[in-house]
């Protein structure tokens, strides 16, 4: 055999006895607590009722997480009506967007096959991001986009309310100016 080879031979060969673990498996613990408490249930789990069982203090599933931490009156209600004169493009897209002082986006809300005027609702449900203040005052912007795209576009049709606080109601958006 040549060196090289008797080389690499030898390598292999520390490598594998490196790589061997002779130690036991260790010994299981005691059972965890999970286990021991039949009131937590795999999440999959039904009660009579039908509903799923979470553990104490989880938030409720299906869309409610946001909403059903809201505290009542957080959401602004209102309408969005078009200035004299002015139609809305077929296929639009109605977006309803809130920013605060610092011009972040604190909700969202898109909405298709609009009529106007539109009655429309916006809070923390409406958050893109789990955890984004909700908090006023807000800047509610209505624009409808003629192309569904989320960002806007020139020739989209915009209106703006400033200074909205949550829990605000009968708030009015005029959509009344084109976007340059």
């Amino acid at each position: 055999m040549t060196r090289p080879a008797l080389l690499l031979l030898s390598l292999c060969a520390v490598a594998g006895a490196a790589c061997r673990d002779d130690t036991p498996a260790p010994s299981p613990g005691p059972p965890s607590r999970a286990a021991e408490d039949p009131g937590l249930r795999p999440p999959a789990s039904r009660d009579a009722a039908g509903a799923p069982s979470l553990p104490p203090g989880h938030p409720p599933l299906g869309g409610g997480g946001a909403a059903a931490a809201e505290p009542a009156g957080a959401a602004i209600t209102g309408t969005v009506q078009l200035a004299s004169g002015l139609t809305a493009p077929p296929g639009h897209v109605l977006f309803l967007i809130a920013r605060d002082a610092s011009r972040t986006i604190a909700a969202v809300r898109r909405e298709d096959g609009v009529t106007y005027p539109f009655t429309f609702r916006l809070s923390a449900a409406d958050a893109m991001t789990e955890g984004t203040s909700f908090a006023g005052p807000l800047e509610v912007t209505a624009r409808l986009s003629r192309t569904g795209d989320a960002i806007p576009r020139p020739g989209d049709l915009e209106g703006t309310a400033q200074g909205v606080a949550t829990g605000a109601r009968d708030v009015t958006i005029t959509v009344d100016s084109t976007r340059q």
